[in-house]
C-alpha cells in the first residue's frame, strides 16, 4: 500500500499505494459499457446515491494480485489499459482474463512502444481491434523487431471510454465504486523510492528535475485509522515497489 497526502484527501498507491487529490492533475479515464458507445462519451453510468465507504477491487477479485513489471520498457500506458480491461471483463463476467500488454506495445501505431504512449490511443486500438490473451502474445519488455504479430481472435474488447474532466473527490469515488479507473500522474523521485505509508510530497512541478509522467490504475478507496481518506492504486514496477506488493 502506498499513500500520497494532500490537504484535501490522500489517495492510495500498489504494487499497491496512495496519493492526494492534487495529483489527479491531468486526467482520468474510465472504460464504459456498450450502453455508452463512443469516445469521450458523456456520463451515462448510474451514480449510486449511497456508495460504500470502502472499495477494493483487488479483494473483490477484479484486479489480479500478480504485479506486472515494465522492466526497461516505458509501458505503463499499456499495462494500465490492459489491467482496466481485465477488471471490467471480470466485473461483467466473473472471468479474470490475463490480456496482452505486448500487443499494445507492438500494434498501437499511434503510440510509441517502449518509448511511451497514451492511454487514449491504446483504448481506441482495443475498441477497434480487441485484445489477445497474454498466453498468445507474451510480454517481452521491449518492442518486437518484426513488429505486430497478432494472429488469433481477440479475447476481449471495449465499446468506448470517457474522460473525467476536472475530477472531484465525489466524482472519482462514484467512478471507482463501479470499476477501476486509469489516472496519469506527475511524479517526483519520492514516488520511485516509495516503500510504505502515506507520501507527504506534493506532485512534481512540470519540467522539474526528476519529474516524470506515469500512468497507474485506481483500484479502490478507504479511510485509515486516523480518519484520512485515501485511494488505492496499482503500479507496474514489480514486487519490489510499494507496501502490500499486491
Amino acid at each position: 500500500m502506498a499513500m500520497y497526502r494532500s490537504p484535501n484527501i490522500a489517495i492510495a498507491v500498489a504494487s499497491i499505494g496512495a496519493l492526494g487529490l492534487q495529483l489527479w492533475h491531468m486526467m482520468t479515464r474510465q472504460i464504459i459499457s456498450s450502453s455508452c458507445n463512443g469516445l469521450y462519451a458523456p456520463p451515462c453510468i448510474a451514480q449510486p446515491e449511497h456508495r460504500s465507504p470502502r472499495v477494493d477491487w483487488v479483494e473483490a477479485g477484479a484486479v489480479s494480485r500478480a504485479v506486472r513489471h515494465q522492466k526497461s520498457c516505458h509501458s505503463c500506458w499499456a499495462m494500465v489499459v490492459v489491467a482496466a480491461i481485465e477488471a471490467l471483463h471480470y466485473i461483467k463476467t466473473k472471468e479474470l482474463l490475463v490480456l496482452s500488454v505486448q500487443e499494445l506495445i507492438d500494434c498501437d501505431t499511434k503510440s510509441f512502444g517502449c518509448a511511451g504512449g497514451y492511454t487514449e490511443n491504446a483504448l481506441e486500438y482495443v475498441q477497434k481491434n480487441g485484445l489477445s490473451r497474454e498466453s498468445d502474445y507474451g510480454y517481452m519488455g521491449r518492442e518486437r523487431i518484426l513488429g505486430c504479430k497478432k494472429n488469433k481472435a481477440p479475447a476481449a474488447s471495449i465499446t468506448g471510454f470517457k474522460t473525467i474532466i476536472n475530477p472531484t473527490e465525489e466524482s472519482l469515488e462514484a467512478a471507482v465504486a463501479q470499476q477501476p479507473v486509469i489516472i496519469r500522474l506527475q511524479c517526483s523521485q519520492s514516488f520511485r523510492e516509495y516503500k510504505g505509508g502515506i507520501i507527504d510530497s506534493p506532485p512534481a512541478a512540470p519540467k522539474s528535475e526528476g519529474m516524470f509522467v506515469h500512468y497507474v490504475l485506481i483500484v479502490g478507496y478507504d479511510t485509515d485509522s486516523n480518519g484520512i481518506k485515501f485511494w488505492r492504486f496499482k503500479n507496474t514496477a514489480g514486487e519490489g515497489w510499494g507496501e502490500a506488493h499486491r
